[in-house]
Order: C-alpha cells, then structure tokens, then sequence
C-alpha cells in the first residue's frame, strides 16, 4: 500500500533492534537512529554482506478482550546484495534458493511447508505463493527495482518474556533485494491513509 509506519505510532514500539552483519569479519557494530517514519542503520560503507535486524522486545499485546491469550511478537527483516543461495540464521527466515526466482522458507532451520509468501515489486503490486513440502515457491521477478518478500508463521508453544507470560508466538520476516537489471516498473501508487 506504500504505506510507512511513522512517530508517534508503531514505529515506537521499535526498541532497539539487533543487526547483525551475516558473513562480515569481523562484525562491527551497527549504530541506528530513528526518525519520523524509518529506522537508520549508519554502515560506515556500503555493505556487501547480507544482514539481518531482529526486534525482540516488541511489547507484548494483550488480546483479553478478544478472549485470547498474550501473544509475543518478533518482526525481522533481512537485506541481501545479491540472489546467491543462503543459509537460514533467524528462528523464521526465507532465502534465495539456486534457480532464478526461487526461495525457501524455514522455521527452526526446517522448510516450512503450506506457508503464504507475498511478495511486492517496485510498482507496490503484492503477488502471494504457498511454499512446497521442501519450504520452496518461485515468482517472476520480471521489473528493475527492490523487492520485498514476507512471511508470517504463529508457534504456539507457550513461554515468558521479561517475566510475563504469553501463549503463542507470531514471527513476521521480510526479505529484501534490489534488481538492477530487467524492466521500468510502473510508478509507485499514491501513499494510503494511515488507519484511523
């Protein structure tokens, strides 16, 4: 929807959350800042290693009034350079796989069969697929510009956050890439409304 979580809001909910540089020697410390409505990680230069931020202090929701349980949250994102095959790193990641267009998602290090994928091109347009019993689906990646995949997977095991309990986890992953090669994409559609 072309639309970015701001402050105050969402955004603020945001701690302070870790990012690790995948595969860089050695690792330094990325610092963030946030702004009005975006999060900024200063690289000292321009990375060439993927790298992953995870928040694991999201507040926990309280859903009584819905007669459910408290539910952790855990939103990650993940940045790669380029579509060589990956290993997963995070509790629920999704990763380039060896043929062109091709991902896997896995939970716990395992493919995670039957899950929705979205995935939104440079125009906004989001196109869903469902992952095979071996964690794989494939899209066309046909436009110039960055793409973003997603994933949403609930473990319902039960456990303790800062001393409060909660009954289910719900992870929230992305996945971003920038193409250089291909297609104009079509213009960004206007930014929606926020919810009232």
């Amino acid at each position: 929807k072309n639309l970015k979580e701001v402050s105050p809001g969402l955004l603020d909910k945001l701690s302070t959350p870790t990012l690790s540089q995948l595969g860089a020697k050695p690792s330094a410390p990325v610092a963030s800042e946030k702004f009005k409505d975006y999060l900024l990680f200063a690289f000292t230069a321009q990375p060439t290693e993927a790298w992953l931020v995870v928040e694991n202090n999201w507040p926990l929701v309280d859903r009584s009034k819905r007669n459910l349980g408290v539910l952790k949250f855990i939103p990650a994102a993940r940045w790669v350079p380029n579509l060589a095959p990956r290993e997963p790193v995070a509790k629920l990641n999704i990763v380039p796989a060896a043929t062109a267009g091709a991902f896997k998602v896995f939970y716990d290090g395992k493919p995670l069969a039957k899950t929705k994928v979205n995935i939104a091109g440079p125009s906004g347009a989001v196109r869903t697929g469902v992952t095979a019993e071996d964690g794989g689906v494939t899209f066309t990646t046909p436009w110039r510009g960055q793409y973003v995949l997603e994933i949403n997977y609930t473990d319902k095991t039960p456990g303790k956050h800062n001393a409060q309990s909660y009954v289910e986890v719900s992870y929230s992953t992305t996945l971003t890439f920038v193409h250089i090669d291909g297609i104009v994409a079509p213009p960004l559609p206007p930014p929606a409304k926020p919810n009232s």
